[in-house]
C-alpha cells in the first residue's frame, strides 16, 4: 500500500546528498530504495506488528533533515549516560558533528562512515560486501537513506578501559523531519570494549532509523549499553545485528523509555562454540508513549550460553511489545539458553504483550522461558509507607528493585545509573 510516508520518501531519495559516495555504495543504496517502495507498508495483520500499529506513522510525510551547520545545536555536548565527559563521537540528524578522543586510543579506529565512504575505505567496503540485503521496510530505508554513523575497529587483544560513547540526537524542527544513521563495530580476537548506544530523539515530531552491524572475533567481549531517552512525539525504529565467534561473550544492556513509537529489532547469533550472550533490558513507559523489542536469539554452535532478563514497568496509557523468540540449530548441542520477562502495570490503562518463545532443533539442551504481568505488591507499599515513606517514594524503590533486576549481570553501569535517575525524577 502506497502510503504518504512513502510516497514522501520516494520523492525525497533522489535529492538526498549523495556528494561524496562511492558508486557502489550509490548502487547499494539504490537497490534498498527499490525494495523499500516495493514492499507494504506493515498492517496489524502481519505478525510482527500485531501489537504496534503504524497506521497514523504511514499518514506523515517527514522531509530528510537537513545537515547541521555548526553552531550550540550541531556541537556535541560531552555528557554522556553516566554524566561524565567521555570519548566517543557524537551525531545529530544523521550527520557525524564531532569525534572525541576515542579515535586516539592505542588499539582503538574510530572513524564516521562518510568520512570512510569518502575515502572509499577498504575495509569498509569489505566488511559492507559481507552483509546480506535486510529484505524488510525499515531496514531498507535505512540502507536508502543512511549516509553516515560509526565506523569502529578495536584491534586484536586490545582492551579499552574507558567507555565509549555515540551519542545519536535529533534537534528540534519546525516541521516533520527524518534522519538516518548506520554504525559498524569489529571486534578482533580477544580485544574487550564498554560501549554507549545513546538515541535521544527530538521533542518534536520526528522519524529516525538506527542500524548498527556489530561482529565480536573469537574470545573478543563487548558490554553494550543501549539507552533510548524517549519521546512523545518522535518514531524511532532501530535494527540491531551481534555476531559472536567462538568464545565471544556480549554483555548488553537496554533502557527505553518508549517514543510515538519506539522499536527494536535485535538479533544475536551465537556462532562459535562456548560464545555467551547477557541480555538484560528494562522498558520505563509513561503516558501515551509505546515501545516495542523484537529479540531473535540463534544459538548456532554448541555450547553456547544466553541469559535474557527483561523487565516492564508501563504507567499511564503506554504500551509494551516483548517478542522473545529464541531458536536452537540442528548440531547446537549443549546450549542453555533462558529467558525471561517480568512486567509491572501501573495503571488499568497501561497494556503489556510479552510473547516468549522457543525452538529447540537439538536434543541436549537446557531451556527455559517464561512471562509475567503484574501490579506493585500492596502489603510491601503498606510496610513502607508504616516505616514513615511517602507514597511516590514507597512506589518508586519497588519499582527500582524491579526493573535492576534486568542489570542483575553488571549492576554498576550507565543503563542502571539512567534507570535509577529517571525513577528518582518520577518521585521528586
Amino acid at each position: 500500500m502506497a502510503t504518504p510516508m512513502l510516497q514522501s520518501l520516494a520523492t525525497t531519495l533522489p535529492v538526498a546528498d549523495s556528494t561524496g559516495l562511492p558508486g557502489w555504495y550509490r548502487e547499494r543504496q539504490q537497490r534498498a530504495r527499490e525494495r523499500a517502495l516495493a514492499a507494504d507498508w506493515p498492517q496489524r495483520g502481519n505478525e510482527a506488528f500485531k501489537y504496534t500499529s503504524l497506521y497514523a506513522l504511514g499518514q506523515r510525510a517527514p522531509r530528510l533533515a537537513d545537515r547541521p551547520q555548526g553552531g550550540s545545536d550541531a556541537a556535541p555536548s560531552g555528557d554522556s549516560a553516566a554524566g561524565t565527559a567521555l570519548p566517543g563521537a557524537c551525531f545529530v540528524d544523521g550527520h557525524c558533528v564531532g569525534i572525541g578522543s576515542g579515535h586516539s586510543l592505542d588499539g582503538v579506529e574510530l572513524d564516521s562512515l562518510a568520512q570512510a565512504l569518502a575515502r572509499d575505505d577498504e575495509s569498509l567496503r569489505f566488511a559492507i560486501a559481507g552483509e546480506a540485503d535486510d529484505e524488510r521496510l525499515f531496514p531498507s530505508l535505512n540502507t536508502a537513506f543512511a549516509t553516515d554513523g560509526a565506523w569502529l575497529r578495536v584491534a586484536a587483544g586490545t582492551h579499552v578501559e574507558p567507555w565509549l560513547t555515540l551519542d545519536c540526537r535529533g534537534r528540534s524542527h519546525d516541521d516533520d523531519s527524518a534522519w538516518h544513521l548506520s554504525h559498524r563495530i569489529d571486534l578482533g580476537e580477544g580485544a574487550r570494549l564498554c560501549l554507549i548506544i545513546d538515541v535521544s530523539a527530538a521533542p518534536t515530531a520526528s522519524f529516525a532509523t538506527l542500524a548498527s552491524r556489530i561482529r565480536l572475533q573469537a574470545d573478543a567481549h563487548l558490554h553494550l549499553v543501549w539507552l533510548n531517552a524517549g519521546s512523545d512525539q518522535a518514531s524511532v525504529f532501530a535494527n540491531t545485528r551481534i555476531d559472536l565467534e567462538s568464545r565471544a561473550r556480549l554483555t548488553m544492556q537496554v533502557l527505553d523509555a518508549g517514543a510515538a513509537p519506539s522499536r527494536h529489532d535485535l538479533a544475536i547469533a551465537l556462532r562459535g562454540e562456548n560464545a555467551l550472550a547477557e541480555l538484560g533490558g528494562a522498558f520505563l513507559l509513561a503516558d501515551k508513549r509505546h515501545a516495542d523489542m523484537q529479540l531473535d536469539m540463534q544459538h548456532l554452535a554448541g555450547d553456547a550460553d544466553s541469559d535474557t532478563r527483561w523487565r516492564v514497568i508501563a504507567d499511564d496509557r503506554s504500551r509494551a511489545v516483548f517478542n522473545g523468540y529464541i531458536t536452537v540449530a540442528p548440531g547446537a548441542d549443549g546450549t542453555d539458553a533462558q529467558l525471561s520477562c517480568k512486567s509491572l502495570l501501573g495503571s488499568s490503562l497501561a497494556e503489556v504483550d510479552a510473547q516468549p518463545a522457543l525452538e529447540i532443533h537439538a536434543e541436549d539442551v537446557k531451556c527455559g522461558h517464561g512471562a509475567t504481568v503484574g501490579q506493585l505488591d500492596e502489603q510491601a507499599l503498606f510496610y513502607l509507607r508504616s516505616r514513615g515513606i511517602d507514597a511516590a517514594q514507597a512506589r518508586t524503590l519497588l519499582k527500582r528493585a524491579f526493573a535492576v533486576e534486568a542489570f542483575a549481570a553488571a549492576p554498576e553501569t550507565p543503563a542502571a545509573s539512567r534507570l535509577v535517575a529517571v525513577l528518582d525524577r518520577e518521585s521528586a
